[in-house]
């Protein structure tokens, strides 16, 4: 098998999942989508006068909010497997 030989493959399944880039990349979209969520609610609030943008806007912060922490956790939980020591 030449990529075998190669060397350079990863196995995800040793590696802390908070060190991955697409793992951080998820992270920081959610992060986005929550400021972006809120500066919706508020935008709908203050300047427009449409309750329906702002109930979109925290539904999208509070989907943000929840999805982020949700990842957090499953990094934490992933990352205790590989790390003993840690928590």
């Amino acid at each position: 098998m030449p990529l075998a030989r190669a060397g350079g493959l990863i196995d995800h399944a040793r590696m802390d999942p908070r060190r991955d880039s697409v793992y951080r990349l998820i992270r920081w979209l959610f992060l986005f989508d929550i400021v972006g969520g809120l500066l919706l609610a508020g935008l709908a609030s203050w300047v427009w006068p449409s309750p329906a943008a702002a109930l979109a806007g925290t539904g999208l912060a509070g989907i943000g909010v929840l999805l982020f922490l949700f990842f957090g956790r499953l990094g934490r939980r992933a990352a205790g497997r590989h790390t003993p020591g840690e928590r």
